[in-house]
């Protein structure tokens, strides 16, 4: 055996010896305290046994010399055989008893001994002796010191400390004495142990790491048991083992293959509570181990299980209900059996009337629920396989009326968000492909041009114009993967709003100023409705300033050539409402909530240079300022609103 094993086989072998020694002091002291009395050397002397053999010996000496007094006189011949029988029996009792006594009336003198003892020889000579009557009797003499004074005797009776076979109350208080000196020797016993456990626990306690390590191992097999389970068997466990020790016999016996089995029994009981002992410890240590066996407890479980019953308790009543009527039925069962064999009519036909009503309406109700219930467990059976088609027949009423809307909901919720994924994927898809085409486009252009400027045949005319080309289509480059980077930002909230009271008209002449140029250029006419002249809000005034930019931009990108554009900027009580109107130019053959898409243009053919940016990032302007943006779509007619409001209960800023 190497070192590393013998340092855990050692300890192991110290935990189990010390479960065999804790057994040996609870068996003596058990023992001990149930015959505690008999460690006192005179003991025997205050038992009945030794009393009613006192008393039995004194009914002899009454009737010796009261009732057959003068029968000694008499021939022998003439002698009852009753006096002959007690002389018999009280000379047997010679060598047990010796008797002075005096009757106080008649002077007369009954004794088996030649001399009355001295006080020295009384002490040195008897077992016991003790003198009649007496003041304060013992119990178990009260008989006898009765006796004595109803016959006005006095005297003693005396066993003597003669070897003698015939001395029988000498041969009792020598196996007395036996018990004594065992009860002793149990003493010696108990104490040995505590000193042997004491050591070992010394020693354990020295070896603390593998120790723990020991119980922790068995501890682990323990916790399979739930927390309540057992405390309960824990109870068990030390009821039987109390009882057990009360009633053991271990020291009464001659040693052999009897004290192994008990001693090796109550071990176990011992290591079965020493391991609950540490296990209590630990959790006291551990409060969330505690909170999480409890958790797993017989009884938890039981009190989840009763909630989740009575969650629906008409559910539980329906249940309990039918449990009570099927119990009926078959107590009418034996109703009719038992009246059919004992001929009585009366319980034959109620047996029958509750049969009846049993199967024409429990029986045919409790098929139809349990029909329901499996249309209920196929169709869902349909919903996992992914068929959402099929909608589950609602009952008139109960329980499962309740369940199966709630499962037909399920089913339109989950076709429902089955068709939000497949258009949220076909937007993914026409997001990648738009951004790549408007990525391209300019880079495609730009990679051209810069193919002809390294061409030596070049103008310097032609050069020029080329480079002008090129700084447009860089800038278009720049602009586009600018507003793609806001736009990501703004959707995710990773921008920083400013939130401050502004004047927004203000704000809206500024960013039309911006448009000046352009305006008269697209052929567009605007017309523009304030009112009042000045309207304050509270938003952050550069990011609202680009909200109105990509609004009034989209307005002369895509509106029809030659016709109005409305914009429209009035108060309420509030907020504040923005609305721009215009013809488009492009028939919008989609869904409006995709025109908030990122690349989502109401050109398809995307020959415009919009980016397609600009209302998603309007939008989510809007979303972070607590705002609103909305489109509505009439035909050609296109109508964009944005509502601001007035207060703001706390500065936004996201990061």
């Amino acid at each position: 055996m190497d070192t590393k094993s013998k340092g855990k086989f050692i300890p192991l072998v110290a935990l189990i010896v010390s479960f065999y020694l804790l057994a040996l002091p609870f068996l003596a002291t058990i023992d001990i305290l149930n015959n505690k009395p008999q460690l006192s050397k005179d003991y025997y002397f205050t038992t009945n046994n030794f009393g009613g053999d006192v008393d039995r010996f004194s009914d002899l000496l009454v009737r010796r010399f009261v009732e057959f007094k003068d029968y000694e006189k008499k021939p022998f011949a003439e002698q009852d055989e009753a006096f002959k029988r007690i002389k018999f029996r009280l000379s047997i009792l010679d060598n047990t008893f010796h008797y002075h006594i005096q009757d106080q009336q008649t002077k007369d003198i009954y004794k088996n001994i030649d001399k009355f003892p001295t006080e020295e020889e009384l002490k040195t000579k008897t077992l016991f002796y003790t003198r009649f009557p007496m003041l304060n009797p013992p119990d178990n003499l009260s008989d006898v010191n009765d006796l004595f004074k109803h016959f006005d005797w006095w005297g003693y009776i005396m066993v003597p400390l003669t070897l003698n076979e015939e001395n029988l109350e000498l041969k009792y208080y020598t196996a007395f004495l036996s018990t004594r000196d065992r009860l002793i020797n149990e003493c010696l016993v108990g104490l040995a142990s505590l000193i042997g456990i004491i050591s070992i626990g010394i020693y354990l306690f020295k070896q603390k790491s593998i120790s723990v390590l020991l119980l922790e191992k068995m501890a682990r097999v323990l916790r399979r048991i739930p927390i309540d389970i057992r405390i309960f068997l824990l109870g068990i466990v030390c009821i039987t083992t109390i009882i057990s020790l009360n009633q053991t016999s271990f020291f009464y016996l001659q040693p052999g293959i009897v004290h192994v089995l008990v001693l090796t029994g109550f071990a176990l009981l011992f290591a079965y509570i020493t391991l609950h002992i540490y296990e209590a410890c630990h959790l006291l240590n551990n409060r969330e181990q505690l909170q999480l066996q409890w958790q797993k407890s017989f009884l938890h479980q039981l009190k989840i299980l009763y909630q989740d019953s009575t969650l629906y308790k008409s559910l539980l009543f329906k249940v309990v209900l039918l449990a009570i009527l099927s119990a009926g039925f078959g107590f009418s069962c034996l109703l009719i059996f038992w009246g059919m064999v004992d001929n009585r009519d009366i319980p034959v036909i109620w047996g029958f009337f509750y049969s009846m009503l049993y199967l024409l309406f429990v029986v045919p109700l409790t098929l139809r629920r349990i029909g329901t219930l499996n249309k209920i467990m196929k169709a869902t059976e349909y919903m996992a396989a992914g068929q959402l088609s099929l909608h589950i027949e609602e009952p008139k009423a109960g329980n499962f009326k309740e369940l199966v809307e709630n499962l037909n909901n399920m089913r339109e919720g989950l076709k429902k968000s089955l068709d939000s994924q497949m258009k949220s994927e076909k937007l993914k898809t026409e997001l990648i492909t738009n951004v790549s085409h408007d990525l391209r486009t300019p880079l495609t252009s730009i990679m051209n041009y810069v193919g002809f400027l390294k061409q030596d045949t070049l103008t310097p005319e032609e050069s020029k114009e080329y480079l002008n080309i090129l700084d447009k289509k860089t800038h278009r480059l720049k602009v586009l993967i600018d507003d793609l980077i806001e736009a990501s930002k703004v959707a995710s909230g990773a921008v920083e709003m400013h939130v401050e009271q502004v004047d927004i008209v203000a704000l809206l002449n500024q960013a039309l100023a911006e448009f000046t140029d352009k305006i008269p250029a697209s052929g567009l006419t605007f017309r523009l409705h304030v009112e009042p002249p000045k309207m304050l809000v509270h938003v952050d005034g550069k990011k609202t300033w680009r909200v109105f930019e990509n609004l009034i931009s989209n307005a002369i990108k895509y509106s029809l050539p030659n016709t109005r554009v409305y914009l429209s900027l009035h108060e309420e009580a509030d907020r504040v409402l923005f609305t721009v109107k215009n013809v488009s130019a492009y028939e919008i053959n989609f869904e409006i909530s995709e025109l908030f898409e990122r690349f989502k243009r109401g050109d398809q053919s995307r020959h415009t240079e919009g980016s397609g940016l600009g209302l998603a990032i309007a939008k989510s302007i809007m979303d972070l300022q607590g705002g609103e943006l909305h489109i509505d779509i009439d035909g050609d007619y296109f109508k964009v609103m944005a509502i601001f409001p007035k207060q703001v209960l706390h500065e936004t800023k996201l990061q």
